[in-house]
């Protein structure tokens, strides 16, 4: 039974029902979400080493036309780890890889409208070799390091199932 109304409303959806009584829901979705994480973090990365300096023989406009595909890959995760999340929504709000997560997840979008609002434009007039600026790197290699950080702790999640830890946030 779920303790909040609106893990309580998730746990009641079809969907909840589909993805907790149908096994092949379930890992469709967990398999589907590591494609989305594929696209995501192949174009995101890329990008990122290139701001950092490496990758120089590309261009970063270039690479910056890799962020449609990126933000197609965070979607198709979002979706499908609304799925997974759906299936045993009060489980998982009380394990604290899944709520690390969710907050590392908040911070990577920030750095992604830190990007996107201070950074990008700048890119995108960069010559074939230039390099970078500092706040352009410094968003890059947050970005590195928080999508390390998600997926690290996205697969601790079954790991630390059921494990109290009164440190993480809203525990």
């Amino acid at each position: 039974m779920a303790s909040h109304p609106i893990l309580a409303w998730v746990a009641d959806t079809e969907l909840a029902h589909l993805a907790s009584h149908t096994r092949w829901v379930f890992a469709a979705a967990q398999s589907v979400h590591f494609m989305g994480l594929s696209l995501l973090l192949g174009s995101v990365t890329v990008l990122d080493l290139r701001i950092l300096g490496w990758l120089r023989q590309i261009r970063i406009e270039r690479l910056l036309s890799l962020i449609p595909l990126a933000l197609g890959g965070f979607a198709i995760q979002a979706l499908t780890g609304f799925v997974m999340f759906s299936a045993e929504p009060s489980r998982y709000w009380k394990n604290p890889g899944f709520r690390i997560k969710m907050a590392l997840l908040v911070v990577a979008g920030l750095n992604a409208l830190w990007f996107w609002l201070l950074e990008h434009r700048k890119l995108a007039a960069l010559g074939g070799n230039d390099s970078a600026g500092l706040s352009a790197r410094l968003v890059a290699a947050t970005s590195i390091a928080i999508w390390i950080a998600v997926i690290t702790f996205g697969r601790f999640i079954p790991y630390l199932d059921g494990i109290d830890l009164a440190w993480v946030p809203g525990g």
